[in-house]
């Protein structure tokens, strides 16, 4: 006498349907929609418009120096020294941008409210 035992395959190796994968992928999306969301709303509760202001003016400083203002040790030059230091300028500019930002406009730890 033989007894048959028929495995069933596990959750984790058996292949999704269609239907479990656009489930998956409604999910992940709700779940990125609700974090960008959370993220604008403490953004709105930390700065003030003046705040915002101020930002923006940074911002626009920073792109008008490393636009107008670094390139021209390349221009005047016109040799690899030049284009050098134009280079080093730049990579240096950006960091204090960067530092500069992060200091003054970075968002507030998340809130472990609901």
């Amino acid at each position: 006498m033989t007894v048959s035992v028929t495995q069933q395959p596990d959750e984790d190796t058996r292949p999704r349907s269609y239907l479990e994968r656009q489930e998956d992928l409604s999910r992940r999306f709700i779940r990125r929609q609700r974090l960008q969301r959370e993220k604008f709303r403490r953004r709105a509760r930390s700065f003030s418009v003046r705040k915002e202001a101020v930002r923006n003016l940074f911002i626009t400083g920073c792109l008008l120096i490393d636009v107008l203002v670094v390139p021209e040790p390349a221009l005047i030059l016109s040799t690899p020294v030049g284009f050098a230091l134009s280079a080093t300028l730049l990579v240096a500019s950006i960091g204090l941008e960067i530092n500069l930002y992060r200091t003054y406009f970075s968002l507030p730890p998340a809130d472990d409210e609901g």
